[in-house]
This record gives structure tokens, C-alpha cells and sequence, in this order.
């Protein structure tokens, strides 16, 4: 009989972890991963004669050299 009671007592915790993680993870916001780029120089879509010398881009929120790629 001891054991039936202890049995009785885990079950409902081993349903109630699994459906509170299921509603922690359909309830969770979405990430903002990417920053928007906010102007350039030259100027996007411009047409050029030569190559530039360099180019500028500014950005919505800092930028780490570590994770930026331009391409």
C-alpha cells in the first residue's frame, strides 16, 4: 500500500513539468536576432562611376565585429 501512495503523489508531477515547459515555450516572445540598417554612403541602390573608397553603413543597435558580416 505504501507504494500505491507514493505512485499516486509523482503522477500528477510528472504531468505537470512536461505541460508547464509546453506553455513556457509556446508563450515565449520571438528573439529580435537582427538590427536593421539605417543608411549608407554611398547611398543603397546608387549608381557609381569607380569603386569606392570605402563604404559606411549605420545601424539600428551596436554591432559586434565578432558576429557582423557584410557580403
Amino acid at each position: 500500500m505504501h507504494h500505491t501512495h507514493r505512485r499516486a503523489r509523482f503522477a500528477p508531477r510528472v504531468l505537470v513539468v512536461p505541460a508547464a515547459l509546453g506553455l513556457l515555450a509556446a508563450g515565449a516572445p520571438p528573439a529580435a536576432a537582427h538590427t536593421d540598417l539605417d543608411s549608407s554612403t554611398p547611398a543603397a541602390e546608387a549608381s557609381l562611376a569607380e569603386v569606392p573608397e570605402s563604404v559606411t553603413l549605420t545601424f539600428s543597435d551596436p554591432m559586434s565585429q565578432k558576429y557582423a558580416k557584410v557580403a
